[in-house]
């Protein structure tokens, strides 16, 4: 247990230093997305209006600000996220059987690593978005103990929806957690059927309040509506017209630039002389360009599947740092994620903290621009990181453990290695590749194997107690054996 207490005295204070040390006016990375989030001039103000993401996170943002509009309030709640992420995900693991220390792993990921503090320092997703997630994740955990039909599961349900509602490439999350959910319940079709509903039906509930509320308001949802113009992104790269067959009003997309000297899906989407731009359609397609831009990429993904399959794959493995440099508007890397030099992105205008800072006090009060420990803080995270390297060890483990493990620890690794994989898969699958979607899965995958690594040293210990150990709260009935 004093372990358990260190790593997150730790983690507070690693946070409290950033919380002095630097200013998220100053904090650059993505100040676009930022700013959309947070409602900024010259973004529209409602929280429906924007077809790219779901409102989720504007309407988190939103209501922190009405009860203080300090900004550093807003980036306090975010850390506080942080660290009940990391006690969450250690809850989930002990409800497993795993022992403290074993348990302790992933949590101390998402309690110590730079890069996560430097996203809840941000105002971007990652922060809820991780929260959600985890507690998503721990209530079917806990759900999975009781009886088919059961509050957890449904609190599970609503929380990963919630967590979609959020960002979007969470979607399949809820499909696994219904899944499982059933899968796990060995006690008849009946029970496993009760207990997939007790995740799906209030999942579906959330979802429909959700979207009568878009609707409602006459705007968008951010669910879905932009698809066809983000595979557009994707497809840009490699689309060749003399493959397939363009959708009428999509000729202008043709071009005639040998691949390999394309740009990657930002530019495609965003860059002055794209394609889009040149033909008067900056920024953000609306919803009916964004079907006819789909068309266009299922047209191109249909006619070249493997050029869309080496995309896919190319960027996939830039989690592991395995690729060679990345073509120019294909992602930002680790270097731009960082706190001693945020890459900023939407011009040389936008490199000031002023420019920054200005935006911000349109509707915060109490921004800085001040980081004296800047250089510190980056040091701190150039080490402190789930580096891409490990990736690779930890699917292998992942893999491995889902064959080889039993009872409860197989279908935690089943459980947390399938929703880590999922979130890493899907940004490249359907848009593009980025270091920082690469942050919120990486606990998850460690977690999967590190329940691996526990259950085959377990068994060959069994004295120790192992996966399939009676659990230590006699009243908690177990998970079934897989």
């Amino acid at each position: 247990m004093r372990a358990v207490i260190g790593v997150v005295g730790l983690a507070v204070a690693l946070r409290v230093a950033a919380m002095l040390g630097y200013s998220t006016a100053v904090l650059n990375y993505y100040t676009g997305d930022a700013g959309r989030y947070a409602r900024l001039a010259p973004f529209p103000s409602g929280y429906f209006t924007d077809s790219t993401a779901p409102s989720g996170y504007p309407m988190f943002l939103g209501g922190l600000r009405d009860a203080w509009a300090a900004l550093p309030f807003t980036v306090a709640v975010q850390h506080a996220l942080g660290v009940a992420t990391g006690l969450l995900l250690y809850a989930a693991m002990r409800r497993l059987g795993a022992p403290r220390l074993v348990a302790l792993v992933p949590a101390a990921v998402v309690l110590l690593s730079g890069d996560q503090i430097f996203l809840e320092h941000a105002i971007l997703v990652e922060g809820l978005w991780s929260f959600l997630i985890a507690a998503g994740l721990y209530a079917l955990v806990r759900g999975a103990d009781g009886a088919p039909v059961n509050a957890w599961l449904a609190l599970a349900g609503t929380l990963l929806v919630a967590a979609v509602v959020v960002r979007q490439v969470a979607f399949a999350l809820p499909a696994i957690a219904v899944l499982w959910a059933a899968a796990v319940r060995g006690n008849g079709a009946g029970a496993r059927a009760r207990a997939g509903a007790s995740v799906l039906v209030p999942a579906a509930v959330t979802l429909a309040v959700y979207l009568a509320a878009a609707s409602g308001g006459g705007g968008h949802s951010g669910l879905g509506e932009s698809t066809g113009w983000q595979l557009y992104g994707r497809v840009a790269q490699f689309a060749d017209c003399s493959r397939f067959d363009p959708p009428h009003g999509t000729e202008f997309l043709c071009e005639d630039t040998p691949p390999a000297r394309r740009q990657g899906p930002t530019w495609y989407l965003y860059g002055a002389g794209a394609p889009l731009v040149a033909h008067g359609r900056p920024g953000v397609a609306g919803p009916q360009d964004s079907r006819i831009l789909g068309v266009f990429a299922h047209h191109a993904m249909a006619g070249q599947p493997w050029d869309y399959a080496s995309a896919v794959l190319s960027d996939a493995v830039r989690y592991a740092e395995l690729s060679g440099p990345n073509r120019p508007g294909s992602g930002a890397d680790a270097a731009q994620m960082s706190w001693d030099s945020p890459g900023v992105f939407g011009g040389p205008e936008v490199a000031t903290r002023g420019y920054a800072a200005a935006r911000y006090r349109t509707r915060y009060s109490g921004v800085d621009e001040s980081a004296p420990l800047a250089d510190e803080l980056g040091a701190y995270q150039d080490v402190m990181r789930l580096h891409g390297l490990l990736l690779i060890p930890l699917v292998a483990l992942a893999l491995w453990g889902a064959v080889v493990a039993r009872g409860r620890a197989r279908a935690g690794i089943v459980l947390f290695g399938s929703s880590a994989m999922t979130l890493y898969l899907v940004p490249p699958v359907v848009g593009l590749w980025d270091v920082r979607y690469g942050v919120p899965p990486g606990p998850l995958l460690v977690a999967a194997a590190a329940l691996a690594v526990w259950s085959w040293a377990a068994r060959r210990a069994p004295a120790a107690g192992g996966p399939d150990a009676r659990p230590s709260n006699p009243r908690r009935r177990p998970m079934p054996r897989a």
